[in-house]
């Protein structure tokens, strides 16, 4: 165990600047009721290596750097790069340590963290150099499979809905293709059934198991009357589902969900 009051991680393969760790132990000293500070990082695909999907997320990743946007956006998929993070020893103790699973043991623990109302933030600097290759873990690996990610989403969406939804609020969904009705099947695992699923195509089937219906997205009540889960990522796309939401009154994380 580590003499230190702050753990870091890092890989092996990948190359910090010279100033990462300063510049983050400052951060900690200075914000104390930050718990987990990362940073935004500098992609460096292999080449020959078609890398633009993980260029994509992570210029979303860099995008988001508040400790509102990392609550907010923590359901999409993981906001921080793992070899950029430095954290408090006394999370561990607290919370627990990385844990073995079916599932992305970092992302994991992000959201471990934020489930016990740890505060994360960033430093708005590009602190790592982010090697990326055909044959990394998070490309191979069961682990880091797309139904690895539904099904932890769908623990912690649950344990936050229960924690955080008013009573009495039906749960809606906004997607009714193929990914969408995946991650439908995840959430009704734990618990968590949708009344109404909306979308732009009213001939896509509903989930399997589910009683929910397919209804236009102009069928969308205003604000209030419901708690909606969006479950497109599409790029591109999300951005006008929230454009859409703020312009019927629907503020992220009380009247709706990100997690797609």
């Amino acid at each position: 165990m580590s003499k230190s009051e702050l753990i870091a991680r890092m890989d092996a393969d990948d190359r910090m600047k010279p100033e990462r760790l300063k510049l983050q132990v400052e951060y900690l000293q200075e914000i104390t009721d930050i718990g987990l500070v990362s940073s935004k990082v500098v992609h460096i695909p292999q080449e020959g290596h078609d890398a633009r999907g993980y260029s994509s997320y992570i210029t979303w990743m860099n995008e988001i750097k508040s400790f509102k946007e990392i609550s907010t956006n923590r359901f999409i998929e993981s906001p921080l790069a793992h070899p950029s993070v430095m954290f408090r020893k006394e999370l561990i103790s607290l919370y627990g340590n990385y844990e073995n699973g079916n599932f992305p043991e970092d992302y994991e623990l992000w959201l471990r963290l934020l489930d016990h109302g740890v505060k994360i933030g960033k430093v708005n600097a590009c602190l790592l150099e982010w090697r990326d290759s055909p044959g990394r873990l998070s490309r191979i690996d069961s682990r880091y499979k797309l139904k690895a990610f539904q099904v932890l989403k769908a623990k912690y969406v649950s344990r936050w809905l229960r924690k955080e939804l008013p009573e009495g609020l039906n749960i809606h969904g906004w997607g009714a293709g193929e990914v969408a009705m995946q991650q439908i099947t995840c959430l009704e695992e734990y618990g968590i059934s949708l009344e109404c699923i909306y979308d732009i195509n009213l001939k896509k089937t509903r989930a399997p198991n589910s009683l929910a219906d397919v209804r236009h997205i102009e069928e969308i009540p205003k604000a209030g009357k419901i708690f909606l889960i969006v479950l497109i990522g599409a790029h591109g796309v999300r951005s006008k589902i929230v454009s859409f939401l703020s312009k019927r009154g629907y503020l992220p994380m009380k009247h709706y969900l990100l997690i797609a």
